[in-house]
Parts: C-alpha cells; sequence; structure tokens
C-alpha cells in the first residue's frame, strides 16, 4: 500500500518535495524503491504528509495562487493566497481557446481525436502555480496529459514522473510505456498491458493488493506479469 503526498523537513527546512525511486536512509543504506517504504520508515527519514486543501474561489473573477508551507511537528500545510484575475482586455484567440476547451471537458471524445487536437491545450508550465481541477489535459514534452487529482501544480512535479496525479493521453490500439506505480492509486489491474525492455507484459495479479511489480522482476515464477507473445 503505498502513502499519499510527503515531503522531506530537516532541520526546519525542505529538502525534498517529492519521495525518490531510489535513495538513501540517514545510515548511508541505498535503497530501490524508496518510494514504497512504509509511512513509519519514511517519518523516521523526516518525510511528513502534506495537508493540501486549497480555499474555494471563483474561477471567473479570482485565482488561486500557492504561497508557500507551513511546517508543523506532524505535517506541512501547503498554504494558498487569492488574487483578482486583472482587467485586461483579452486576446480573441484565447477566447476561443478557452471556450473549446470548456467544451471538450463537457463532451466525449476518443483519445485518437483529442490527440489531434493537442496543439489546443495548454502547456504544463502555464499552468504552474495554479489549482487545477481533475479531468483538466494539458500537453507535455509533445505528449497530452490529464490531471488525475484537484492540485497546484508545481515545477518539480513533472507529468512523467507523477502517474499518480497525471495520465497520460494514448490512442486505444496502443500499449503505454510500464511506470512504476506510487501505491494503489495508480497500480496495474488484472488484465493491463504495457511495454517494458521492449516486450510486451500483461497484468495477471488477482491477490488483495494491486500490481506494482516490475514486469521482469519475478522471473521465472511470473506471479505478477507474463510476457505476451
Amino acid at each position: 500500500m503505498g502513502v499519499g503526498i510527503m515531503i522531506q523537513v530537516i532541520d526546519g527546512e525542505i529538502k525534498q518535495y517529492k519521495l525518490p525511486k531510489n535513495g538513501y536512509l540517514k545510515d548511508g543504506t541505498s535503497v530501490s524503491g524508496y518510494h514504497l517504504l512504509s509511512e513509519e520508515v519514511l517519518k523516521d527519514e523526516g518525510w511528513l504528509p502534506l495537508e493540501d486543501n486549497p480555499p474555494e474561489f471563483d474561477e471567473e473573477i479570482e485565482y488561486l495562487i500557492a504561497d508557500g508551507y507551513e511546517i508543523l511537528t506532524t505535517k506541512v500545510i501547503k498554504k494558498y493566497r487569492i488574487e483578482l484575475i486583472p482587467d485586461e482586455i483579452p486576446n480573441p484567440i484565447d477566447l476561443v481557446l478557452v471556450a473549446v476547451r470548456k467544451l471538450l471537458k463537457e463532451v466525449e471524445m476518443p483519445d485518437e481525436d483529442l490527440l489531434e487536437m493537442i496543439d489546443i491545450f495548454p502547456s504544463w508550465d502555464s499552468l504552474i502555480g495554479r489549482l487545477i481541477q481533475v479531468g483538466t489535459k494539458f500537453k507535455y514534452d509533445g505528449n497530452l496529459y490529464r490531471v488525475e487529482q484537484e492540485h497546484t501544480f508545481q515545477d518539480d512535479w513533472l507529468p512523467n514522473e507523477l502517474p499518480a496525479l497525471y495520465t497520460k493521453i494514448v490512442p486505444v490500439n496502443v500499449i503505454p510505456i510500464w511506470v512504476q506505480p506510487i501505491g494503489s492509486t495508480d497500480a496495474y489491474s488484472f488484465g493491463d498491458k504495457v511495454t517494458y525492455n521492449g516486450e510486451v507484459w500483461e497484468s495477471i495479479w488477482e491477490g488483495e493488493n494491486v500490481n506494482t511489480a516490475v514486469p521482469d522482476g519475478d522471473i521465472p515464477y511470473n506471479r505478477y506479469w507474463i510476457p505476451v507473445v
């Protein structure tokens, strides 16, 4: 079972904003799958849970800005401030793009069609510092992503490294590349197919916990994945 978003605090200062896949413990031990350690071990290493409760605001006249962190003994609180949207004359092209994006939120469209219109979606860096809702789509590094959890975009939370927050949109006939899950929220289910080291693998794990294993990490038993011939 994975843990929620945590931040590492050492000597009263934030040192890391996300759990690395590989890291070192205080005693110098190198750990592979650092982000899969238990919450008790992570707390002992200085990691505290992040409390992120953005305030409500009027999207028509206001916008939300991330305003630092408050460090407590048991948690870190994300702070926000609300500011009024400047009274500027909008660019007509921008108005059209906003209208199209709103329409796409209300209309179900195949992923293939969305990918053909990738240029109308905002870029990831243009959203940094803003509170973004679930389902919002944006482009990053030539790919289209969908937001899976409402949160404030940060410049060190890269879409291709946080599958719990972002899902890369690919056509239904394209098998995605395997990405190490953070925990149960983004783990693979029975029947999911991925590509890994140039091969296609299918998830066959039907146990109580979902599949977070590396596709070729259980050979020759293959209890979690089987290669697709």
